[in-house]
C-alpha cells in the first residue's frame, strides 16, 4: 500500500488552485482552499461565507481530502503494485474524476492501456476542456515516468513540460516500423508502435528522442526527418 508523495500533493494543489476566502463553486457549494468543501477542522464548522484560511491550512485540508482518492488507488495495489509516480498520477486522477474503476476496467487493463486511456477523461459533457487536457497529459506523463536516479522527474516540472510548445516541430517517419516508448531511451518499456511513414508532431525532444503530441510516448528521432 502507498501514500501520495509531497510532490504529488503539490502537483494536485497546482491543478486545484488556492483560494484563501470561501466562495460558491459552479454548483453553489461553499468551497475554500484547494477545492475543499464541508467541514473545516480549524473552525469546527462547515465552509461558510467570509471564512478564510492560510495556504498551510489549505494544504492540510487537501491532504485529508486526498485520503479517499488514495484508498481508491490502493484498492488495486495488489494487482499492479504501483510505483510512486504511478500512484501519484492516479491519485490526482481519482481526486478529480472520483475513482479509477472505469480507467482500469476494475483491474483488468494493462498498464499501457491505462496510460493510453487517461487522456480521454478531458471533457465536461461532450466539450473538451483545455485545463483538463493539460491535467490528463501531465498525469499520464507522470504515470509513465520511470523511477530511477537518472531519469526520474520532479512532479512540478512535468506540468511545465506538458504546457510548453516552444520546441514543437514535425517529423516524417522514415522507418517501416518505429517503437513508441514511455521514456527517451531504449531502456524504457515499449508502449506502442508506428507502422506507417506518416508525419507526426513532436512536443519536445531529449537526447534525440521526441515526445509525440498525441501523448502516446517517445520515439527515436534517428528514424525520422524534420519536415
Amino acid at each position: 500500500m502507498r501514500a501520495i508523495s509531497n510532490e504529488g500533493v503539490q502537483l494536485i494543489a497546482k491543478f486545484e488552485g488556492y483560494r484563501s476566502k470561501a466562495y460558491k463553486d459552479a454548483a453553489g457549494i461553499w468551497t475554500i482552499g484547494y477545492g475543499h468543501t464541508g467541514y473545516v477542522k480549524f473552525y469546527g464548522e462547515n465552509v461558510c461565507a467570509d471564512m478564510t484560511i492560510t495556504k498551510e491550512q489549505a494544504l492540510e485540508l487537501l491532504k485529508d481530502d486526498l485520503s479517499k482518492a488514495e484508498t481508491e488507488v490502493n484498492k488495486y495495489y495488489s494487482r499492479y503494485t504501483w510505483n510512486q509516480n504511478e500512484f501519484d498520477a492516479l491519485v490526482s486522477f481519482a481526486f478529480n474524476v472520483g475513482s479509477i474503476n472505469q480507467l482500469t476496467a476494475n483491474g483488468i487493463r494493462s498498464r499501457s492501456v491505462i496510460a493510453e486511456k487517461i487522456v480521454l477523461y478531458n471533457k465536461v459533457g461532450e466539450k473538451i476542456v483545455a485545463g483538463l487536457t493539460i491535467r490528463r497529459e501531465t498525469e499520464r506523463e507522470l504515470f509513465l515516468t520511470a523511477i530511477n536516479n537518472t531519469s526520474s522527474k520532479k512532479v512540478s516540472s512535468i506540468k511545465a513540460d506538458c504546457a510548453t510548445t516552444d520546441s514543437t516541430f514535425q517529423v516524417k517517419v522514415t522507418a517501416g516500423a518505429l517503437n513508441i516508448r514511455n521514456g527517451p531511451d531504449t531502456s524504457y518499456a515499449i508502449v506502442g508502435s508506428i507502422k506507417d511513414k506518416g508525419i507526426y508532431t513532436i512536443m519536445k525532444s531529449e537526447n534525440n528522442w521526441g515526445y509525440l503530441k498525441s501523448g502516446k510516448g517517445w520515439i527515436c528521432l534517428d528514424y525520422t526527418k524534420k519536415v
